[in-house]
């Protein structure tokens, strides 16, 4: 079986903080700004990066007793509608990413790989959602249980997972944030309503934000006085904030945070969210191939109608809790 493509590049989401307007942008000024720099700093700046080096080349040169010994890692499986997936957890990243995981379908009492059936396999990528893990998945119309186990390479050590089912047709979800960690809850259709007073350009502006408020979706991503939308350029693409400070200085309540290919893209790609007040929630978007934005692992789906004075803007899909 072929290796899954998974997850879509081009948006450097996982450089931003978590904080607002101001993590969200940091980046890009930090960017703008680095020309300007005088002479005597780019000196002393030169200066630094050579004992750095010279450090790091000692470090290097140095025997390393954690070298020798393989790395362990953690393997999970769970079902989502056209197969398969998992997160490979390690604290090398040589032992997480691109590592390959085999797909097994159990035929006896317990897990055998020289005699359980071999579905497939896929090389693990990176998570650009949440860091320090990789996501696998093999797509399969087979039923059953299956497991999945991490190969052993140079420095990583052999891991296989527990056993899941396949995921049966017309399974209840339950609307976020509800549901366990692990599985995934749907986000119902949100709508972030930019008056009709307020100017908001279209994403053709590389840069931009705009003031609103939610008054549909689920509680408590609805429905507050004080919503927004930011967003600003990652190459062609956008890379998109909406959050929700409330109207009395309560401060950040929540925010969720993706990646789109363009200025006309509606799928939110690498999205997350997280609850800052009440209950603990987090969830991301795992992006597994075969799955339409809006559909349960794939992208959410984001639709932005602007008019340059007011602004509609909806966002619906599917999240796996991780908190």
């Amino acid at each position: 079986m072929p290796e899954a493509n998974m997850l879509a590049s081009g948006t450097p989401l996982e450089q931003w903080e978590i904080g607002g307007r101001a993590a969200l942008l940091k980046g890009w000024a930090v960017a703008a700004d680095s020309g300007g720099m005088r002479a005597a700093s780019t000196r002393r700046t030169v200066s630094v990066v050579l004992s750095v080096l010279a450090f790091a080349a000692m470090l290097a040169i140095a025997p390393d007793s954690d070298a020798k010994e393989p790395a362990r890692s953690t393997t999970t499986i769970s079902s989502y509608p056209k197969g398969m997936y998992g997160q490979v957890k390690s604290p090398r990243p040589s032992c997480r990413t691109k590592r390959t995981v085999v797909l097994y379908r159990v035929s006896g009492k317990r897990p055998d790989p020289n005699a359980d059936e071999r579905i497939g396999q896929a090389r693990a990528k990176r998570d650009k959602a949440r860091g320090k893990q990789s996501l696998w998945a093999v797509r399969t119309k087979a039923d059953g249980q299956f497991y999945a186990v991490a190969q052993p390479t140079k420095g990583c050590k052999k891991d296989t997972s527990p056993r899941a089912k396949d995921m049966p047709k017309g399974a209840d979800v339950p609307d976020c944030p509800n549901g366990k960690v692990g599985d995934f809850c749907r986000f119902p259709k949100m709508h972030l309503d930019i008056p009709g007073g307020t100017y908001c350009p279209s994403f053709t502006v590389a840069k931009s934000d705009c003031l609103g408020f939610v008054d549909t979706g689920a509680i408590p991503w609805c429905c507050y006085e004080n919503d927004s939308i930011y967003w600003a350029s990652a190459g062609s693409g956008r890379g998109v904030l909406l959050n929700s400070t409330g109207g009395h200085g309560e401060g950040l309540r929540w925010e969720i945070r993706g990646g789109l290919n363009g200025p006309g893209d509606g799928d939110l790609k690498q999205a997350w969210t997280r609850i800052m007040q009440g209950i603990v929630f987090g969830g991301s978007t795992p992006d597994l191939p075969g799955m339409r934005a809006g559909s349960m692992g794939g992208p959410l789906h984001f639709d932005f109608s602007s008019g340059y004075w007011g602004a509609d803007i909806y966002v619906d899909g599917y999240f796996r809790k991780w908190e």
